[in-house]
């Protein structure tokens, strides 16, 4: 993991303002005072060879800059931090609008030299239960059937290898078992220890134009023989066994299930594939559990070519085995958490925090994978929404899939800087924090143990103490909009020249890509034009509002030079970062 810069302590004022030569001081700036230790985990060094940090402001204002004879834009970082959602918009003496269709547009390419990224060929589809389902939770399971008698076992558990290519089963897919599929094993594989089987819906095999070798591909991509090179390998050595022992004989599967069972089926409703808990649990308490660890991954989606010819490499099959990766996750999260460390007080973490680890999931197998992994699917989504929705909330239920997409892009943009600024190790320490706090109340407001997680891992990783989460939200944004510049230092780095940044948990290597936002599109295609790079405001209109906990990218002056002022009326817990950059 690359070295965290040296953090500094900064005087807290109610009204900040720092000049360019104040914050070089005080931030130590210079590249050779980029190591050590500090007092302050909220103040951190800013090196960047294009761009320079003109101040942080809070409350009533005047922005200053000296910019020098060489013209220079500048451009503010809102962040709100405030608890509540906010008109920024109000803040400057004038107004702004999002980048649209006119004279301006033409000067995105003037202000950044983005890589030559492709637009993303494939939508990601929702990772994730569809709507009206919900996961177990063990303590309900538990007080339902009453005391576990040690032991004792309810459920017919098959051994390893009781199943081969053509056994035929009943596989339910809701929770009192009124819906199923008849489903055929179509191929498997395993390491020695364990199988993955590969369950495929009767009704379906061979209508989409798929061969048995599909299948397989399928199965060898997430098991099979040798050491660190598959994803069981990749995502178990991150965050742990995705079962294994605990005290519920008669509730939950027994213990030496570690079999895995991948049910392909047409899930419908834009849903790529889920992990559902009910699996875990005996039938005998939820009629539609399949008793077993268990994946179901949308056919479709699997099925889909693009070209002449089906390739386990095209994007929609690509994207189902980045899919398994994130189930994955799920799956292991549920026994890692709510069944081995606290099931008598429901041990569970926020939702975006894992959703979050879900994501990075998927990126830390990308690249070993050799598959597109999120950066490319998910970025061009997270472009709309940081200044739209929360990145500590789940998303509403009932929502769109355009919403859902956006939160997920959201918990991926947000880990993705985490895990390149702290390692691979980070998610690891994540999953391991004793949290004792309930997640989420009922009517889905956190409780913030998703914060506690978070900072815990962060001073188990660096040994250090760690940023706030509204620091380290500031941080994120801060990172993705200088991401052009493979320049910029830790902690406001996801570039590197070489193009990966790479860190070891446990002697395996993840190497994860670098990111240039400005290299991403998004379509705005009900305003006539497509957008490239972070979502940038312009003078003209307000902006109707700042989601707390969102960032919000503004230009200020285009083309600047020598002094900067501007009166800023800053909200209540809103952040002004000011950075210029040399005008092209």
């Amino acid at each position: 993991m690359r070295a965290l810069l040296r953090l500094l302590t900064i005087t807290a004022v109610a009204v900040l303002f720092v000049s360019c030569e104040m914050v070089q001081d005080l931030l130590g700036t210079s590249s050779d005072d980029a190591s050590g230790g500090g007092s302050d985990p909220n103040d951190a060094t800013f090196s960047s060879s294009l761009y320079r940090l003109e101040g942080v402001y809070e409350g009533v204002s005047t922005v200053t800059a000296d910019l020098g004879a060489s013209p220079r834009d500048v451009y503010y970082v809102f962040s709100n931090l405030s608890g509540s959602r906010v008109n920024v918009g109000d803040a400057i003496t004038e107004s702004y609008v999002l980048w649209g269709p006119n004279d301006r547009v033409q000067a995105i390419g003037q202000h950044f030299s983005p890589s030559a990224f492709p637009e993303s060929r494939y939508t990601p589809a929702i990772r994730g239960l569809p709507p009206g389902r919900s996961q177990v939770v063990p303590q309900t399971v538990r007080e339902s059937v009453g005391s576990d008698a040690v032991g004792a076992s309810s459920v017919a558990w098959r051994a390893l290898s009781s199943y081969s290519v053509g056994s035929t089963e009943r596989l339910y897919t809701n929770l009192d078992g009124s819906k199923f599929v008849e489903a055929t094993v179509r191929a498997l594989s395993s390491d020695g220890t364990r199988e993955v089987y590969i369950w495929v819906d009767d009704v379906i095999y061979n209508s989409e134009g798929l061969i048995d070798a599909a299948y397989e591909a399928l199965a060898d991509r997430f098991l099979k023989s040798g050491n660190d090179n598959d994803i069981y390998d990749w995502v178990t050595t991150i965050f742990g066994a995705p079962w294994g022992i605990h005290d519920s004989p008669v509730s939950l599967i027994p213990s030496e299930s570690d079999d895995i069972h991948i049910l392909l089926y047409d899930i419908e409703e834009g849903y790529a594939g889920y992990f559902w808990s009910k699996d875990n649990v005996a039938s005998t308490y939820y009629g539609g559990s399949n008793e077993r660890l268990m994946f179901y991954i949308d056919h479709t989606f699997f099925a889909a070519q693009d070209g002449p010819t089906w390739d386990i490499s095209d994007s929609g099959p690509a994207d189902m085995v980045s899919t398994l990766a994130h189930e994955f996750q799920h799956m292991i999260n549920f026994y890692q958490r709510e069944i081995l460390r606290d099931p008598d007080n429901y041990f569970r973490v926020d939702t975006w925090i894992n959703e979050m680890s879900s994501m990075v999931a998927e990126d830390l197998v990308a690249d070993k994978l050799a598959i597109a992994g999120p950066a490319d699917g998910r970025l061009g989504s997270y472009i709309i929404g940081a200044a739209e929705y929360r990145v500590t909330d789940r998303y509403p239920d009932g929502s769109n899939i355009n919403v859902i997409v956006t939160y997920y892009a959201l918990y991926y943009s947000f880990g993705a800087y985490l895990s390149r600024t702290y390692g691979s190790q980070l998610f690891t320490e994540i999953a391991r924090q004793p949290i004792a706090a309930p997640a989420e109340n009922i009517d889905g407001s956190s409780n913030g143990n998703g914060e506690i997680a978070l900072r815990s891992a962060i001073e188990a990783v660096t040994g250090e103490a760690a940023p706030t989460l509204d620091e380290l939200i500031r941080r994120w944004a801060i990172a993705m909009f200088v991401s052009d510049d493979p320049t910029a230092t830790v902690p406001f780095s996801i570039n590197e020249s070489d193009g990966f940044i790479s860190s070891q948990t446990n002697g395996t290597t993840y190497n994860l890509e670098s990111i240039d936002l400005h290299g991403y599109w998004n379509d705005f295609s009900a305003a006539g034009f497509s957008y490239r790079g972070p979502l940038i405001f312009v003078y003209d209109q307000a902006l109707v509002g700042l989601s707390d906990r969102g960032n919000a990218f503004f230009l200020a002056r285009e083309r600047g030079s020598n002094l900067f002022q501007e009166a800023v009326d800053i909200p209540d817990g809103v952040t002004l970062t000011v950075l210029s950059r040399e005008s092209q």
